[in-house]
């Protein structure tokens, strides 16, 4: 027997107000706590939810279906604060993160642990259910790398408190691109590992209304990052425009027309916010 200690992975699942998908992700991650499943001589799982929604009536439920999984209500303060609040139970050499909606592939954590001893941030593959049906669904699709989505990423604990984790004052959006670029900047390689494998099932899209928080997330993205355009006004109307050029025009034949009015709104939205921008000026 290996006197060496084995590595173990705290996989941490925020949610809020979506038990029925948590279940389902729960479900994934069941067969590595499976009585025949054995002891693995490389790593060890534990699985911690932090509930923003602080139900009682979910941790009832997981300590009945799932008796292994750790349960925190959160700081509701949203996903960012949710993540690092779950991160701070941890008791793993790794934190491996996915969202309460997600579905793990099996071997999912396998292929992260092959290489903790190679790397100290891991991403891995986002893929969907499904062939997209409407052009207003989204999935954080990630099949060749380069994203480090929130939903599917391991890193080493001791660097995830040492970049202090992520940024709560990001909300809404962008906390997991602003994590990636801390951890680049630290001069690590992020190591993209298709087998780590997640399903994002297609969902109905953030509502219209809240794009203004997508906004403010950009400008504090730019500013953190020394990374605003040379026009902000120039930026939003381009971005607006491509999108309703490249994606929605061609959504019209491709997605026939379904979801194409949400994602016109969304192009509007865009260019307003540039107009709004001059108009201040």
């Amino acid at each position: 027997m290996s006197s060496i200690s084995p590595q173990k992975m705290s996989v941490v699942i925020p949610t809020y107000n979506r038990t029925d998908d948590l279940c389902r992700c729960l479900e994934c991650l069941a067969p590595y706590f499976a009585e025949d499943r054995g002891c693995s001589d490389s790593f060890a799982v534990e699985v911690i939810v932090s509930d923003d929604a602080c139900d009682k009536s979910l941790e009832m439920l997981l300590a009945d279906r799932f008796s292994w999984c750790r349960y925190f209500t959160g700081p509701g303060q949203g996903p960012a604060a949710n993540r690092n609040s779950g991160a701070r139970h941890a008791r793993g050499d790794w934190l491996v993160f996915t969202d309460d909606d997600c579905l793990p592939r099996p071997g999912w954590i396998d292929a992260y642990a092959k290489y903790t001893g190679e790397f100290d941030v891991l991403e891995g593959k986002t893929t969907s259910n499904r062939k997209r049906v409407r052009l207003s669904e989204t999935a954080p699709i990630n099949e060749y790398g380069g994203c480090l989505w929130s939903c599917n990423f391991a890193i080493r604990r001791s660097l995830f408190v040492e970049l202090d984790g992520f940024d709560e004052e990001y909300l809404f959006w962008k906390e997991d691109q602003d994590l990636q670029q801390r951890i680049l900047k630290s001069g690590r390689v992020i190591k993209f590992l298709p087998d780590a494998c997640v399903v994002h099932p297609w969902k109905a899209p953030r509502a219209i209304s809240k794009e203004h928080m997508v906004f403010a997330a950009t400008r504090m993205f730019w500013e953190k990052h020394e990374a605003k355009p040379s026009s902000e006004a120039a930026y939003f109307i381009r971005a607006g425009v491509a999108s309703f050029v490249k994606v929605t025009l061609p959504g019209v034949w491709r997605y026939s027309g379904k979801g194409v009015p949400y994602a016109a709104l969304l192009n509007l939205a865009w260019i307003t916010e540039g107009l709004r921008v001059l108009v201040r000026k």
